[in-house]
């Protein structure tokens, strides 16, 4: 993650010398910007994008994702919602359509599902906000489709 400076500042050490000059536009990295001061940390924007492109989910967005999810777990509803409800996201609608995966896999409604990498960012909201309806990992997913596929051998087993 970075961070793009709206105003200049300098960067002062422990010891109070003034060790760079941060002008309007510099790009900080997560770790100068963890050692600002909230006067100096004002003075910042998070880059959403990032250098190959990319562009990084806040939390307000993956928030939206999991209310648009709760309304109807079809994939390309969801996504096609998303862009709809949000005109002028940065977000590609193949973007939108990885992160309701990444919910996908986390659903206790399709505990075989499980084939989407999940961001920590994804599961940390999506149990947070409804914790009956979704996993806390795509690891503890897998455990749960593992366990119900075992659960359904022993049954065929003791019914034949």
């Amino acid at each position: 993650m970075s961070y793009t400076a709206t105003q200049s500042f300098f960067l002062v050490n422990k010891n109070g010398k003034v060790t760079k000059c941060i002008k309007s536009g510099d790009i900080i990295t997560n770790s100068v910007y963890n050692n600002l001061t909230p006067q100096k940390r004002f003075k910042c924007v998070f880059n959403q994008k990032t250098k190959s492109g990319n562009v990084h989910w806040i939390r307000s967005e993956v928030e939206s994702m999991v209310e648009l999810y709760r309304q109807n777990s079809n994939l390309a509803w969801v996504t096609q919602q998303y862009m709809i409800q949000n005109p002028n996201t940065e977000h590609t609608s193949e973007s939108v359509r990885a992160t309701a995966g990444q919910l996908r896999t986390l659903d206790i409604n399709y505990p075989t599902d499980t084939e989407w990498k999940v961001t920590a960012l994804v599961a940390e909201i999506a149990s947070t906000m409804y914790e009956d309806q979704f996993f806390s990992s795509k690891e503890e997913a897998v455990a749960y489709a593992l366990e119900s596929a075992a659960e359904d051998i022993i049954n065929d087993l003791i019914a034949a």
